[in-house]
């Protein structure tokens, strides 16, 4: 049986078929609520459940139970299972559509022990319009991706990239110490919904460690130069 979900707070309403995520329903519907991983682990397309009842085929790892408890859901996992209203973030719809490119690479530079800085350049004429804040995916041979965030302002289509080194990584392990200027590497971007909302005017708070201070430091260059 098919249900309506009401996003709360917008026009926007949408059906979700038997057996479909309220994800997968919106994204069908043209709706582009905020999501990530699209396998429950990342919490970014979390949701608040104001009406109606949800279930899951398993426990979704990125969802507390104290979030539960609260009334959040995750709706890449989500199967309605009754009409239900719901608060969820949706993406400006001036985001840019992901692309694949052949990325050259520039540099790989030792910034640590155990963090590498990784930088691409993509083809002359390709689109690099990403939020600072956004990640890649960096496709191996095999077509399965390794997610980084970008840890540079758009800038002529150059990228800079911080990567730790995890022991027995394929990627960070087996091919980034081999790689040479001007080898390529299969990217898709832009990608994510963490980024700063140019639009919303609450004071930020920025916290970060190692390599995850990459997409902080982007947004935050990017800052550098905007008048307000």
């Amino acid at each position: 049986m098919s249900h309506r979900v009401m996003l709360l707070g917008t026009e926007h309403a949408f059906t979700v078929d038997p057996d479909e995520s309220m994800l997968g329903a919106a994204l069908r519907a043209n709706i582009h609520l905020a999501h990530d991983c699209k396998s429950g682990t990342c919490g970014t397309c979390r949701f608040k459940l104001v009406e109606g009842t949800i279930c899951y085929r398993e426990p979704p790892m990125g969802l507390s139970p104290e979030e539960e408890e609260e009334g959040f859901a995750l709706a890449c996992q989500a199967l309605p299972t009754s009409d239900i209203v719901a608060g969820a973030e949706i993406l400006s719809p001036l985001l840019a559509d992901p692309a694949r490119h052949k990325a050259a690479v520039k540099g790989v530079d030792s910034l640590s022990r155990d963090v590498t800085r990784l930088t691409l350049q993509l083809p002359e004429g390709a689109s690099c319009a990403y939020r600072p804040g956004q990640y890649v995916n960096i496709l191996m041979d095999d077509g399965r991706p390794r997610s980084f965030s970008m840890a540079s302002v758009p800038n002529g289509g150059t990228i800079d990239f911080h990567v730790r080194t995890i022991p027995g990584g394929h990627f960070t392990e087996g091919r980034l110490p081999q790689l040479a200027p001007g080898e390529t590497l299969d990217v898709e971007l832009p990608l994510g919904s963490f980024f700063l909302r140019k639009d919303d005017f609450r004071p930020l708070l920025m916290l970060a460690t190692g390599t995850g201070l990459a997409p902080i430091k982007s947004i935050l260059e990017s800052l550098l130069d905007d008048p307000d």
